[in-house]
């Protein structure tokens, strides 16, 4: 595995898990 596919996988990870994360901050804001 290349260097470069290996940080874009690792961005979309993050994106991923960035995302969950704001859902659970809006429910528990409600």
């Amino acid at each position: 595995m290349t260097e470069k596919k290996r940080g874009h996988v690792k961005t979309q990870c993050n994106k991923k898990f960035s995302s969950i994360f704001k859902e659970i901050q809006n429910l528990k804001g409600q």
